[in-house]
This record gives structure tokens, C-alpha cells and sequence, in this order.
């Protein structure tokens, strides 16, 4: 276990470390790091070592409910759910951590008359225990990663749950309704490319300013060099 050293974000480093880990994925078969672009990562990575948290909930289990307490001691809870029964069981197989929780919370009954229409995210109706299970936990939370179904509704919920100082990111916040009719926090950083249907980053706090624990300027840099790069060469 150890804390990572963030490093400054650059865009052809970034990109390198992309085509890496595509090779590691699609030739060697080894999956190691969460599914995101590492810009994306490096991002998570920076607010995670400066923000400390140490009470932590997860919306969507995979690689990042392995990778985030692995490398992060001060983590002292990481609570992680999963909808999809298939998926929960590979990732528990997989956890060795007394200080990761996985739960499978199962979609409620289809009501096709609440579904959001051609996003294929899931309606409050479609898993409304999924959104609410952190309820149950009795506790408010320093760090919420929302990258599951139903990120919107996870949203709304996770403006309750999160402290004060603490911080909610969104992965995948290029769909623009995750963010229609956002709860009011008091400060957000999203950070959008070419990408319609995946991608993206959204960050929210209530109190506490998202500069005290990212350097934002040399992420928009970097964010924005490698979106150049990234379109010329078609990549996805």
C-alpha cells in the first residue's frame, strides 16, 4: 500500500499511458487500473491524495473499488454497491481489503413510464434501493465516486450524504443529463471533450473550494491538449 506522487498533468504523457494500458488490456489480458482515460484518473488520483478522505462510497463497483483503498491507506471505509449480479461477483472474488465493502443492490421493477428515454442509465423508479442504499449506512461521507446507474438521481442523493468539506465526483460527465437540474452545490468543475456517450469529469463540493485540492488551471491545460491530439487521431 502506498500513496502515489500526482504528477503534473501532460497530455502526451497521458496519452501514452493510455496506449499502455490499451496494450495491457487487449493483448496481455491484464486489468489493473479503474476505466477511464488517464486524464481522468490523474484527476481522481490529485483529489484523493489531497483531500484525505477517509469515509468513502461508491456508486458502480470495478477496478476503482480495487485500485483507489489499494493505493490510498489513509482510507479507512470504502463502501462500493453493484446492480448488475454478474459484475458483483467478479469484483468480490477480487477484493482481499477488510476495509472494502461490496453490496449487490439489484434494479428495482422496470416502469417503462419513468425511464429516461435512450440513455440506458435507469430511472429513480428502475433503482430507487440502489440510489437510497447509502441511507442505510447511517453516515455521511467524505468522498462519493458516482460512476454506476442512474448517475443523476446518485447526484441528487449524494448532496445529502457527502460532508460539509468533502467532494463528489461524477465519472463519465460528458452526458449532459447528469447535470440538468444539478443540487446546489456551492462548487463544480466539469471538464468535457469530443466524446458524446462516455468520458468526462464532474467534480462538486459543498464548502469546500475544488482548487484546495486540485491544481485546476494545469488540468484544463492538459485536458484541452490532449482533446486536440486525441480528435486527430480518431481516438475513442
Amino acid at each position: 500500500m502506498h500513496t502515489p506522487v500526482t504528477r503534473k498533468p501532460s497530455a502526451m504523457n497521458q496519452l501514452l499511458r493510455d496506449w499502455k494500458e490499451k496494450f495491457n488490456q487487449k493483448v496481455l489480458k491484464r486489468y489493473e487500473l479503474p476505466w477511464m482515460k488517464s486524464k481522468e484518473l490523474d484527476i481522481i488520483v490529485e483529489v484523493l491524495t489531497k483531500l484525505r478522505p477517509k469515509v468513502c462510497f461508491e456508486w458502480g463497483s470495478g477496478f476503482s473499488t480495487l485500485y483507489f483503498p489499494k493505493i490510498f491507506g489513509f482510507i479507512e471505509k470504502w463502501n462500493s454497491i453493484e446492480h448488475n449480479e454478474e459484475w458483483y461477483k467478479t469484483v468480490s472474488e477480487k477484493i482481499n481489503d477488510p476495509r472494502v465493502t461490496l453490496t449487490y443492490v439489484k434494479r428495482d421493477k422496470l416502469a417503462p413510464s419513468e425511464n429516461l428515454a435512450g440513455n440506458n442509465d435507469g430511472s429513480y423508479a428502475e433503482y430507487k434501493n440502489y440510489i437510497e442504499f447509502p441511507l442505510s449506512l447511517n453516515t455521511r461521507f467524505d468522498f462519493i465516486f458516482i460512476d454506476g446507474r442512474a448517475r443523476k438521481d446518485c447526484l441528487k442523493k449524494a448532496f445529502d450524504l457527502i460532508t460539509d468539506e468533502g467532494v463528489v465526483i461524477v465519472h463519465d460527465a460528458n452526458r449532459d443529463y447528469y447535470v440538468n437540474d444539478m443540487p446546489p452545490f456551492s462548487n463544480v468543475l466539469r471538464l468535457t471533450d469530443y466524446r458524446k456517450k462516455r468520458g468526462g469529469i464532474l467534480l462538486a463540493s459543498k464548502n469546500k473550494p475544488l482548487g484546495e485540492v486540485l491544481d485546476i488551471t494545469a488540468h484544463q491545460k492538459a485536458w484541452k491538449n490532449h482533446d486536440s491530439i486525441a480528435k486527430v487521431l480518431m481516438m475513442r
